[in-house]
């Protein structure tokens, strides 16, 4: 009897277009994400319900409008630990919330046998709107559509985790569990801590002297790591941290700011600033 396969990822959207994929030419295989961004708060243990309360303190989450999912990430470890079927993992390097969904991942998991896919400049073939063949390289699961998990087939080049560099990525998390930062980036030396703060400056630089939307703001800040060689955050640190710009007197804001789409923001003093000569 030909063994299941559970496929192991950290990204919610490459999960779905693996499993669309897979459908497509009729495999069953098995798979799994994390549903938790392991990139910030607390890790040292990164127990659900001890990272919701501290996204309440420090980034305004409220549970009223948004369910954090501590029974999904239960449910994921569980599965993705005690599987008897032949795991395939999939991770990405230049991504910082799937290189940390991954490392706790190898921290877990023992001396438990398990093949990976590590994704790191894979080039891809498609088809542009001019009809022409183009290449570009893709730097993580998540970039991926079903026709290319498809067509390429990825699982087919999984690889066993050998003892010596799973040794070398559980002293990695070893390291950051231990200085359990607020946030974890990616530089070229790889996953190191940061601060709180790291992005603030960032978010500032987005913010204009007129009124702009924070979704705006948000935005253009998300697209400044598009052209980047790392996937470093989501809206949602960055959601927080520009509210706690905001109730700092850093940036001037008006609307609901737990709302990017109807909240705005400006540099302060904004209004002292004189109209340009005509």
């Amino acid at each position: 009897m030909t063994k299941t396969t559970c496929h192991i990822l950290f990204s919610d959207t490459a999960a779905r277009s693996l499993t669309e994929a897979l459908g497509r030419i009729g495999r069953e295989d098995r798979v799994i994400s994390l549903p938790d961004d392991l990139s910030f708060g607390p890790i040292s243990p990164p127990d659900p319900v001890a990272r919701e309360d501290w996204m309440r303190r420090e980034l305004g989450f409220d549970p009223t409008d948004e369910e954090w999912p501590i029974d999904q990430v239960g449910a994921f470890w569980a599965e993705a630990l005690a599987t008897p079927a032949h795991r395939i993992v999939w991770f990405s390097k230049r991504s910082a919330p799937g290189y940390a969904g991954f490392l706790e991942f190898v921290w877990r998991l023992g001396d438990a046998p398990c093949d990976v896919i590590e994704f790191d400049r894979q080039e891809m073939t498609y088809r542009a709107r001019d009809g022409i063949l183009r290449r570009s390289c893709v730097f993580t699961p998540g970039e991926l559509a079903p026709k290319h998990f498809e067509a390429k087939r990825y699982w087919e080049d999984a690889t066993p985790l050998d003892a010596a560099t799973r040794g070398q990525y559980r002293a990695n998390w070893a390291r950051l569990r231990g200085e359990n930062a607020p946030l974890r980036i990616l530089d070229d030396s790889g996953l190191v801590s940061a601060p709180i703060t790291y992005f603030d400056d960032l978010l500032i630089a987005c913010t204009i002297e007129q009124w702009r939307k924070s979704a705006r703001v948000l935005g253009e800040a998300l697209a400044s790591f598009i052209d980047g060689p790392f996937d470093q955050v989501g809206a949602f640190v960055l959601c927080g941290r520009l509210r706690a710009l905001a109730a700092a007197g850093k940036l001037e804001s008006r609307g609901d700011m737990a709302q990017p789409r109807f909240s705005e923001v400006r540099l302060p003093g904004a209004e002292a600033v004189p109209a340009p000569a005509i």
